[in-house]
């Protein structure tokens, strides 16, 4: 790998993690999305909920960057287009459920 090749990855990752920064303070001071403490809570004090929003965000992003900019995919676009669909649609069962608190089954029937 030459120098270039891996200042470009330090870059993307970089950027990459600035993002999801980004999404977690815009979640925290703007959305305000809390756990707030109940009697099987390991934490005393109300903490924010769906950072994995933050994570899936900046995970869609990243490799909807790689697929448009790599020259050639290890998997055919079909396989990647499910797993893609597949990552979303948990995603958006976990941030309803940060919201709205489901029941297990359905979390484990998404995932």
């Amino acid at each position: 790998m030459t120098l270039t090749a891996f200042l470009t990855h330090i870059l993307f990752g970089t950027c990459l993690f600035l993002l999801s920064c980004s999404i977690c303070w815009i979640m925290v001071k703007r959305i305000r999305i809390m756990d707030v403490p109940n009697r099987r809570s390991s934490h005393d004090v109300a903490v924010p909920k769906s950072g994995g929003l933050a994570i899936a965000a900046t995970f869609m992003i990243g490799v909807l960057v790689i697929y448009l900019l790599a020259d050639r995919t290890m998997i055919s676009e079909k396989f990647f287009m499910g797993f893609v669909s597949s990552a979303f649609l948990i995603a958006i069962i976990s941030f309803y459920d940060d919201l709205n608190d489901i029941s297990i089954f359905i979390r484990l029937v998404s995932q």
